[in-house]
């Protein structure tokens, strides 16, 4: 199954395809800026590192696609702030439709 194919499964359709479309921007702009880096002596994480850990759904905002939300968040929370890298889980199960109490 390809990377649009299970955006289109999670997602539906119309929004599957826009949100691969977002999911690829973001992976080539990270891909671009890891070029950018490569070669450069790298240090092992520690505990000054700061890493987000959340799921691409996380962040909402009405009327938005939740990976534009969480783009806005981290453009304005992290950048700059010393974060070290961020982890985007593909779905939060507790927030996906059809997740009955959870609303």
């Amino acid at each position: 199954m390809t990377t649009r194919q299970k955006f289109i499964f999670l997602y539906g359709a119309r929004e599957g395809r826009k949100a691969c479309r977002e999911y690829r921007t973001i992976v080539d702009r990270y891909l671009r800026k890891r070029r950018k880096y490569e070669g450069k002596k790298r240090r092992p994480l520690s505990e000054k590192d700061i890493v987000l850990i959340t799921y691409g759904d996380q962040f909402r905002e009405k009327g938005v696609p939740p990976l534009q939300t969480l783009k806005k968040f981290l453009d304005r929370f992290l950048r700059g702030e010393g974060s070290s890298g961020f982890s985007v889980g593909p779905r939060c199960r507790l927030t996906a439709k059809g997740a009955k109490g959870l609303r």
